[in-house]
């Protein structure tokens, strides 16, 4: 590597153990500035005691509470890309 080039690295994250999903979500909330975390399906505010599931898709983070019907269409959203 050249000196005064900076590496551009990307962690990608494949699975989070479920004792660590607080901390998870609340850096996550923190690095990404979100302020709050929002379903993408209805909207609603998602918490620890709510969450289900997150991707990002298109730079943004997109989170599923734990509603079946917004699980349900948030999977057909992601498999129909």
């Amino acid at each position: 590597m050249e000196e005064g080039r900076v590496m551009d690295m990307k962690e990608v994250i494949k699975i989070v153990y479920h004792k660590e999903v607080g901390n998870f979500l609340e850096s996550l909330i923190r690095h990404e500035k979100l302020g709050e975390a929002t379903c993408y399906i209805c909207g609603t505010k998602v918490t620890l005691e709510n969450f289900m599931a997150l991707t990002r898709k298109s730079g943004r983070i997109l989170f599923c509470c734990n509603k079946i019907e917004c699980y349900r269409s948030f999977n057909d959203i992601l498999r129909n890309e």
